[in-house]
């Protein structure tokens, strides 16, 4: 009979043991939920580059000066980014545009950080001049399931014709095969292009003024009203910020 009650105060103990690990572990992921994740998606330069670019570093940057705010980087796939916004994943999206995404999505932008002029690029020689598109009969090279002002609308005007390619380097190489007129893009990414691949250089040409004008912010989605002041606020001071101006300089932004 004692060795009976033994063995099941024993149990007993080892049950209440294993109720308090598990629900240690599930404090722990419950706080790691509760993170606010810095959605990294951009996967062209200087926004990342190899392991790193602008975003990454930005992302450490709003760390280190943002230190109340509980934040988790992740670099991620756009898909993966669709799919925590539907979910409801509280979560900001640095030096992105509104207009990328779905009206439904409902995300708040920041002050803007930067604006960029974005630019036809097309064969040196059959170049496209701004004033051309939407009048003459052009094929637009565009990134799959990408968005783009002015373009958008001309294609469903049908005053562009627009092919899909898997990503902007192969837009740029069906450019130079003649597959297409003109693909678009800021300046300073497509000179990072170059500077990749500096044949095509001479190749290439850039229009003389820009198509349209980006301006990039921070988005903010499902944050509570203190932390979305709070990083509002932050996004609206950093044009004084040395350190970001010194981040802007340095990818050429």
């Amino acid at each position: 009979m004692n060795r009976a009650l033994g063995r099941y105060t024993k149990m007993l103990k080892t049950i209440k043991l294993l109720l308090l690990i598990c629900g240690i572990l599930i404090a722990k992921f419950s706080m790691a939920d509760n993170k606010i994740v810095i959605a990294d998606y951009m996967a062209y330069p200087p926004y990342k580059i190899g392991d790193a670019g602008l975003v990454k570093e930005f992302s450490a940057l709003l760390q280190e000066e943002l230190p109340a705010i509980d934040f988790k980087y992740q670099r991620l796939s756009k898909k993966r980014l669709m799919v925590m916004i539907e979910k409801g994943t509280p979560l900001i999206i640095p030096l992105s545009l509104k207009f990328w995404f779905d009206e439904g999505a409902g995300l708040e932008d920041s002050a803007v950080l930067a604006e960029e002029g974005v630019y036809a690029i097309s064969h040196k020689d059959n170049p496209v001049s701004i004033d051309e598109i939407g009048v003459k009969s052009l094929m637009f090279l565009g990134r799959v399931d990408y968005k783009y002002h002015v373009i958008d609308d001309l294609v469903n005007a049908q005053k562009l014709k627009r092919y899909s390619c898997r990503n902007e380097n192969l837009c740029l190489i069906m450019v130079l095969a003649g597959r297409g007129d003109f693909a678009v893009m800021p300046e300073y990414v497509f000179e990072q292009y170059l500077e990749q691949q500096p044949t095509m250089r001479t190749q290439l040409h850039k229009s003389k003024k820009p198509l349209f004008i980006q301006r990039r912010s921070i988005l903010l989605h499902q944050l509570d009203s203190q932390t979305t002041q709070t990083i509002k606020q932050y996004a609206k001071a950093l044009q004084q910020s040395d350190k970001w101006l010194s981040l802007k300089a340095k990818y050429q932004l």
